[in-house]
């Protein structure tokens, strides 16, 4: 969430039609855009639906056919390149939410691409597609010139019994040889209970081949909901730690290579009652030797109280450095009442900044939780802050984008109406702000000639 080499962003522009200013280029996707957008190699990569069809085989009567889409476009121009287009799974309203497409973001690895799909699948592309030949797997169903090249896929639900809540969204990991991922495993909705609670929820695959190397089931029965976060990875007081949040409310810490588990913590306060027990949508920040996260549910619930937590390290144990919860702990003399969160917080040098799902929106010092500002978005927020350039962009699903200078006194630089809501977090790369709404990839420069 913190983009530190980009430089001279904007902080406002101009998307109407007509009207355009400092858009450099823009792209038209699907109807939902959840994924990315993610920029390597000089390439945008972003996962969405198929409600604006590249292909005549992907519609019938005229009309787009539920899919999921993970498309590829040109940064320089936003030419687009290719794409993977996914069918829907079985019983959706259970596995794979109609027309929510993809919601993992891609994880590129030089000129291979890693991502989660809608069938609960963890799939390795090729990011040149066909352009360089069909490498690896033969058997792709699409080897049109913009469809994309399958290196590898690896079926959690086939191979592993993983029964996924709703939709799988986890984004991908890669560091050194291994993929991580948290394979979304959950409730059946229809009994409530968990429907496979032996089934891994957290996995490491071979990034070569997809081979399983560790798998671990710690939430087991204890899931509340779905598992909709992702994992994260770093370094805390010099020994490298990976951080699973669990959907039972509990982050674990895990030795890497292993899968050794190190510790875990639970994320709910002592004497939680049940109706307001939380788990974790947010992927975990490691910073300052820090993990911060918050807690949430499934949006789609009512917003009800969360806590926002920093937990320090000592002898490689986990322990509470400070947090925000229904008692006020640490509130610097403010009556703080922190709601749910399914944003990731960003931190950057002596600050944190952190997004409710109500729209609330906060600063605080990194340290020591002390509050230096908030501001109240008036709309929900689904979607992470992003640090770059000495701001930070907060988008919301009213489809506004706030920009506020970083740093201890609240000043807001701009605020932008996109027109389409924004669940996905921006992107910086150099001079450019990549910002993904439900229905438009844009790219915004200043001084853009559009």
């Amino acid at each position: 969430m913190v983009a530190e080499q980009a430089r001279n962003l904007p902080d406002t522009w101009d998307v109407r039609p007509g009207k355009e200013r400092n858009v450099l280029w823009s792209a038209k996707v699907g109807s939902h855009s959840f994924g990315g957008p993610v920029v390597s190699g000089g390439k945008v990569f972003v996962g969405t639906n198929n409600e604006s069809p590249r292909n005549l085989r992907d519609t019938k009567n005229g009309k787009p056919i539920n899919k999921s889409v993970l498309m590829c476009f040109r940064a320089a121009d936003g030419k687009f390149l290719w794409q993977h287009v996914n069918d829907k799974l079985p019983e959706p309203h259970s596995y794979d939410w109609p027309k929510f497409g993809i919601c993992s973001t891609p994880f590129v690895d030089g000129e291979l691409l890693y991502y989660v799909t809608n069938r609960c699948e963890v799939v390795c592309l090729d990011v040149e597609g066909f352009a360089n030949g069909n490498q690896g797997v033969q058997d792709e169903q699409y080897r049109d010139p913009t469809d994309a090249d399958v290196i590898w896929r690896f079926d959690m639900r086939k191979e592993l019994g993983v029964a996924p809540c709703r939709m799988s969204a986890s984004s991908p990991l890669v560091v050194g040889d291994l993929v991580y991922v948290i394979t979304g495993n959950g409730v059946d909705v229809e009994t409530g209970q968990v429907a496979a609670p032996d089934a891994p929820s957290f996995l490491a695959l071979d990034k070569k081949t997809g081979r399983v190397v560790w798998k671990d089931s710690s939430p087991g029965k204890g899931i509340l909901h779905g598992q909709w976060s992702s994992p994260a990875y770093g370094l805390i007081n010099g020994k490298l730690l990976l951080v699973f949040a669990g959907g039972d409310g509990k982050l674990r810490g895990f030795e890497p290579k292993t899968g050794r588990r190190l510790w875990e913590i639970d994320g709910n306060p002592p004497k939680t009652e049940a109706k307001f027990l939380n788990h974790f949508v947010a992927t975990p920040m490691i910073a300052n030797n820090c993990i911060f996260i918050g807690t949430g549910r499934n949006p789609e619930y009512d917003n009800g109280p969360g806590t926002l937590w920093a937990f320090s390290f000592a002898k490689g144990m986990p322990m509470v450095e400070w947090a925000k919860d229904n008692e006020f702990r640490n509130s610097n003399d403010r009556h703080f009442q922190p709601g749910r969160t399914i944003s990731t917080c960003a931190a950057q040098g002596e600050f944190v900044y952190f997004a409710q799902l109500n729209g609330i929106v906060w600063c605080l010092e990194a340290d020591t939780g002390f509050w230096a500002w908030e501001h109240n978005l008036k709309s929900p927020v689904w979607s992470s802050p992003l640090c770059a350039d000495g701001k930070v962009y907060f988008a919301t699903r009213d489809g506004d984008v706030y920009v506020f200078a970083a740093g201890r006194e609240k000043k807001l630089l701009g605020k932008i109406e996109m027109g389409t809501p924004i669940v996905a977090t921006p992107c910086a790369v150099d001079e450019v702000l990549y910002v993904l709404t439900d229905t438009q990839l844009y790219a915004l420069k200043r001084d853009a000639k559009k």
